[in-house]
């Protein structure tokens, strides 16, 4: 058995430009993914990022290289449709919009619609549309109408509705780029609790720094390769890389490198609101403790 549960070998892809010639969208990307792994992929726009989360769920076909979903290789070419179903059932994807993923008028009809077309029976369906529905944090909303809730739960609909289907991964294409701070928190702790209770593989596709800080492992993508695949601590203590790539810096390591360069000596390499925190707060505890021994000596 595959020791990864996505694998990529040498995968390129091509877009036709605005002169209808074909440019490349991605080049020879090489990307291992354990089961259970919670990966971000950031880069500047068009940097490959969508191309690559539509290659894994087969919405593309790459110009050449290999993909292999737990173990099958899904760009032999000998795929039937039965195969083809199964492979997106087993790596659900949601979208930037979710307006453009809701299909149905009632919640949990929408919800049912997956595993309604895969010819689950109407028992099995309704435990999963009420499972889907508790995961997220929306039970009492299955006669709710879609168009009518906040985008954060609209995103939640959209998530349980992949949910309903039980994939071993989830894929997220700028899934929060739309919504609001409390839509985004919303969402994001939706997704770490699936992986974390579940065990369900997650690729985040997102621009927001602060969200990627939250991975196991952070892909770097520009022009189409792939130039950083790493933990959040190795990338984000090298702000200058991800200001040279065009990339923000999060809001807690920007306060920390702008004190280092104002001397202060802050030690080790937090990345999170919290280990800034500290950071700072055990800074401090040591100029007051130098302080206080140099008045004693005095």
């Amino acid at each position: 058995m595959d020791e990864y549960f996505i694998r990529t070998e040498h995968l390129y892809c091509n877009y036709k430009d605005e002169n209808g010639r074909e440019a490349p969208a991605l080049i020879d990307i090489n990307l291992n993914i354990k089961k259970g792994e919670y990966i971000a992929v950031i880069g500047r726009n068009g940097s490959g990022k969508s191309t690559l989360a539509k290659l894994l769920n087969m919405i593309l076909v790459p110009a050449s290289g290999k993909i292999y979903i737990d173990g099958r290789d899904i760009t032999s070419g000998d795929l039937t449709d039965s195969d083809i179903l199964d492979i997106r059932r087993k790596v659900g994807m949601v979208f930037q919009n979710p307006d453009n993923q809701l299909v149905a008028t009632i919640v949990e009809e929408d919800i049912a619609f997956g595993p309604e077309n895969l010819g689950v029976p109407t028992p099995e369906i309704r435990r999963r549309v009420d499972f889907a529905l508790e995961t997220v944090g929306m039970r009492g909303y299955e006669k709710h109408e879609p168009h009518r809730l906040s985008g954060g739960q609209k995103q939640r609909i959209a998530i349980a509705g992949v949910l309903a289907m039980e994939p071993e991964c989830i894929i997220l294409d700028e899934a929060t780029s739309m919504l609001d701070p409390r839509g985004r928190a919303e969402v994001i702790s939706t997704i770490e609790r699936l992986n974390r209770e579940r065990g369900i593989t997650v690729i985040m596709i997102t621009h927001y720094m602060n969200e990627a800080v939250r991975a196991d492992r952070v892909i770097v993508l520009s022009d189409g390769r792939l130039i950083r695949d790493c933990t959040p601590r190795q990338l984000f203590s090298d702000p200058d890389f991800l200001r040279r790539q065009g990339l923000d810096v999060p809001q807690s390591v920007e306060l920390i490198d702008e004190l280092r360069r104002q001397g202060i000596a802050i030690s080790g390499v937090p990345v999170t609101q919290d280990e800034c925190a500290e950071a700072i707060m055990k800074c401090l505890k040591n100029k007051r403790k130098k302080a206080e021994n140099g008045k004693d000596q005095a």
